[in-house]
């Protein structure tokens, strides 16, 4: 009986999990920053404005292209003076992205079955 080698297809069928995988964990991101996301801009920090890029087999980048984004995810800016208040919509604050990616790392491994 010849041996078979199938180290090619099992190497491909893992790099597309993880790849399917990582969308997934993208899309959730921003599916829940997007739920406190400041918006009065016409929804200038929705997930239209984000740039979603792959970085080589193992990363995804989400860049919110606003340039006010980083001043409203952190709630002031980056050199501390000019504290965000006030929040143009109710119910958002800081910290949108960041609530994201903590909701998606708590549950990461139901994103790779």
């Amino acid at each position: 009986m010849p041996v078979v080698d199938n180290t090619v297809a099992v190497k491909r069928f893992f790099q597309n999990q993880a790849a399917t995988g990582l969308n997934a964990m993208a899309n959730h991101t921003l599916m829940v920053a997007n739920l406190t996301a400041p918006f009065k801009r016409r929804g200038s920090l929705k997930s239209r404005n984000v740039e979603v890029r792959r970085i080589g087999r193992d990363a995804i980048r989400l860049t919110w292209k606003p340039v006010y984004s980083q001043y409203q995810n952190r709630g002031k800016r980056a050199n501390g003076t000019h504290v965000v208040r006030k929040y143009t919509t109710a119910g958002t604050g800081k910290g949108f992205v960041d609530g994201g990616v903590r909701s998606t790392m708590k549950d990461y491994k139901r994103f790779f079955r």
